[in-house]
């Protein structure tokens, strides 16, 4: 078993990134860098007509768009189905009044503290409020797809994330199953 002898904060801005220092049961010590991280989350919104909707972001760290569901990082006190609906509302211009925790995950526990909780948001609609997305973030498009061409894209070599594909696992599992 490990045990963890110091915690050193490296760096800080969005992220903290972080030094550990380890005792292995050997009586070794190693370091192990990590990100600590706020947390996170990611919607599946469900329109009334029963369509995904999702957004095209782009992705500085691969200077390139993904397609994902709505989604972002927890602020400072702030409660996941707050994120949840703030997230929404500022990512796609959607709303809804029918929200359920899908689940939870580690993103990268190898390297990262980030969680992700997973919300259904049923009968989502656009929203009356004119909200934008945060300065930092590059919503390309949005757009609603039924869930056949969803599962079409995703059989394709498709440009999304571990985290959308997660969350679309998790909804299936309630949706589907």
């Amino acid at each position: 078993m490990l045990q963890r002898l110091n915690d050193k904060l490296r760096w800080s801005g969005h992220l903290e990134f972080r030094v550990a220092c380890l005792a292995l049961a050997s009586g070794a010590v190693i370091e192990r860098e990590y990100f600590e991280h706020p947390g996170g989350v990611t919607i599946v919104a469900l329109t009334p007509r029963q369509e995904l909707v999702l957004v095209g972001q782009y992705r500085f760290a691969l200077d390139q768009c993904t397609l994902e569901f709505p989604g972002g990082t927890l602020e400072s006190g702030e409660s996941p189905e707050v994120a949840a609906k703030r997230e929404l509302l500022e990512e796609s211009g959607y709303e809804s009044n029918d929200w359920t925790l899908l689940g939870e995950f580690f993103l990268a526990p190898g390297y990262s503290t980030e969680i992700q909780h997973v919300y259904l948001a049923r009968d989502s609609q656009p929203s009356v409020q004119k909200v934008t997305a945060d300065d930092d973030e590059c919503i390309t498009e949005v757009m609603c797809w039924p869930t056949e061409q969803w599962q079409a894209f995703l059989k394709s070599p498709s440009q999304t994330d571990a985290k959308t594909l997660a969350a679309w696992h998790l909804a299936k599992l309630l949706l589907f199953e």
